[in-house]
């Protein structure tokens, strides 16, 4: 949030949603040194993330802890907790942020509420190819992506 932070700071905060502008004021407030030592923890993750994966062609899994939220709830308990979309889906989706490794999502169906889902599709450094591969393999054997369970929703 730190980089977010400066990249942003002139942006017009009206423009932005309250769970992205509380994450620029709250990296706002990260110190250099502070920011360093997260700089040299995100290299170790990465090291670490990337020799876990390592002699994988791509891991897969859930691209979110539930399902797409209404434009108009993004605000939404998950487990009775409040959360907010962007702390929803950050429990899954920041790991390959963080790390810069290649990650993608695909739709894989829809929740009880009529909501999509999703997986994601990520692998090693510079495997953004296989991860697309992989991904366009999926959609390519399935149909979810061409169907809604909602009317007029689609």
């Amino acid at each position: 949030m730190t980089e977010a932070a400066r990249t942003y700071a002139d942006a017009p905060r009206d423009w932005l949603s309250r769970a992205f502008r509380r994450r620029l004021e709250d990296g706002a407030t990260i110190d250099d040194a502070t920011y360093a030592d997260a700089r040299r923890a995100r290299r170790a993750l990465t090291h670490a993330v990337t020799a876990a994966i390592a002699g994988y062609d791509a891991v897969v899994l859930p691209a979110c802890v539930q399902t797409a939220p209404p434009f108009d709830d993004v605000d939404r308990p998950v487990a009775g907790v409040p959360s907010t979309w962007p702390d929803v889906s950050a429990r899954t989706m920041a790991l390959w942020n963080v790390t810069g490794l290649p990650a993608v999502a695909v739709p894989i169906g829809f929740g009880d509420d009529g909501l999509p889902i999703a997986m994601q599709v990520a692998g090693a450094a510079f495997a953004d190819e296989r991860c697309l591969a992989v991904a366009a393999a999926y959609q390519g054997a399935t149909n979810h992506h061409h169907r809604c369970p909602v009317e007029g929703a689609r």
